[in-house]
């Protein structure tokens, strides 16, 4: 906890600092699991990537929502606001 949420020496960087390949590669994978779990609605699955390779770490069903938490920063990294998100969720 200390560490995810009170060390400021700890950065998130959203977008990740990756390689437009890599970006398409993870992206492709991430909905590959998406579909073959059987998902809905929104999941967000954690990577590793050493020597270039993404490594599934988690798939996360229940994703945080708080200000700190990934899924809101990646909305704000598309310029899409929480509504937004949620929005085309809905809406499908």
């Amino acid at each position: 906890f200390d560490a995810k949420y009170k060390d400021e020496s700890t950065q998130e960087i959203t977008p990740a600092r990756i390689s437009d390949e890599l970006t398409a590669e993870i992206q492709k994978q991430a909905k590959d699991i998406f579909v073959l779990l059987n998902l809905r609605g929104m999941a967000r699955i954690d990577f590793m990537i050493k020597n270039n390779i993404p490594y599934v770490i988690e798939v996360n069903t229940i994703p945080g929502l708080s200000n700190e938490s990934i899924i809101p920063q990646q909305a704000r990294g598309a310029g899409m606001t929480l509504k937004e998100l949620f929005g085309g969720l809905i809406n499908g």
